[in-house]
């Protein structure tokens, strides 16, 4: 496993890694609707979102609520956001108000930006504090609204590897949603981990299709910006035609989750399934039943890889052992940033076979 330092020695927080893009005049990011913008102007792009968000009073340290849907806008103010000193606190764009409102009071935002389509629930969410709460509100669906255009570009804050980028929330399952608090290292460490594991490169091309507002997509740019590779965004999931735009884009590599190639295989087979550039793609949670005809449809390897919100990616399958573990369940062995053991109720490790709890420590 590579070290972000080894990816690039200036980058021990995101906005020197958006700084050390910024000279590259290739494509960084396409979306659906053909709009593709290089890292040069990324870069820039992300210079004035620092400018838009300093002029409503953003501060390093401040917590900023991002409730928009997926655009080429979203990650340029995430990364305003965090390159300016500020935290990001991501909120998904179909909550309604109570839960977005919880989330906007227990992160303790002073800004919430959102778009023409999430604004109604957002202005609720924004009023329902005990606090004032500015709102940012920009065109749904414009890549570089005029909001942002007319900007003036800020330089970016240098910030130490332990400083907080993201306030993270989580499904709540037990309760109400729990904020991880994401560093910038831990940022770095997930592009350099997720560069490693799908073997990413400038010739590669590496697609999302998930809101901007779950971690994945966020990591996604990360590791784009690291190795030099072309990210493409979908709109979101659609099983009819998500292989069908693999294929158009030339889509290299992806990252998913289990239930995604369930929902595709029951899609009719079709030629552009045999007329990938697809090598390799990482997934969490591979249905083992259906692994073998997943990789035989799409003629490429699916590795399983095991993270979560609040600590990364800490386990995968290594390529050499692929083959062996197909349709075996394993998730993989830790990654060398991290250890893993699984244990009793005492805290004891058990032997193999024996089911306890995972244990990881980084």
């Amino acid at each position: 496993l590579r070290d972000p330092s080894a990816v690039n020695p200036l980058a021990a927080d995101l906005g020197t890694l958006v700084d050390h893009r910024a000279g590259i005049d290739r494509d960084f990011v396409s979306f659906q609707d053909g709009a593709t913008f290089s890292y040069r102007r990324f870069a820039e792009l992300v210079a004035r979102a620092r400018g838009l968000l300093a002029a409503h009073g953003v501060e390093p340290g401040a917590r900023v609520a991002l409730m928009l849907k997926n655009s080429l806008f979203y990650p340029t103010v995430w990364l305003g956001v965090t390159t300016l000193g500020a935290v990001a606190v991501p909120v998904n764009s179909r909550l309604g108000p109570n839960d977005a409102g919880y989330i906007v009071r227990h992160s303790r935002a002073g800004v919430l930006v959102c778009d023409s389509e999430t604004a109604p629930v957002a202005r609720k969410a924004a009023a329902a504090t005990e606090r004032e709460v500015a709102v940012i509100e920009v065109e749904s669906g414009n890549h570089e609204p005029d909001l942002l255009r007319s900007a003036d570009p800020r330089g970016a804050e240098r910030a130490m590897t332990r400083t907080l980028a993201g306030v993270q929330y989580t499904s709540g399952t037990t309760g109400f949603p729990k904020g991880c608090l994401l560093t910038h290292g831990y940022w770095q460490r997930m592009g350099a981990v997720a560069v490693d594991i799908m073997g990413l490169g400038p010739g590669d091309r590496i697609l999302t299709a998930q809101p901007f507002s779950y971690i994945d997509p966020l990591w996604n740019v990360v590791a784009t910006l690291q190795s030099g590779a072309r990210l493409v965004v979908c709109d979101g999931f659609h099983p009819s035609t998500f292989m069908g735009t693999v294929a158009e884009w030339k889509v290299t590599v992806f990252y998913c989750l289990g239930v995604m190639p369930t929902l595709l295989l029951k899609q009719p087979e079709a030629p552009h399934d045999r007329d990938l550039a697809l090598r390799k793609v990482v997934c969490s949670a591979i249905p083992p039943q259906l692994h073998e005809e997943i990789e035989r449809r799409w003629g490429a390897p699916w590795v399983e890889a095991f993270g979560m919100t609040e600590t990364g990616i800490n386990i995968a399958v290594p390529d050499p052992d692929h083959d062996g573990l197909v349709g075996s369940g394993s998730i993989g062995k830790a990654l060398p940033h991290c250890e893993a053991s699984v244990i009793d109720e005492d805290g004891r490790d058990v032997p193999p076979g024996v089911v306890g709890e995972l244990r990881l420590r980084g």
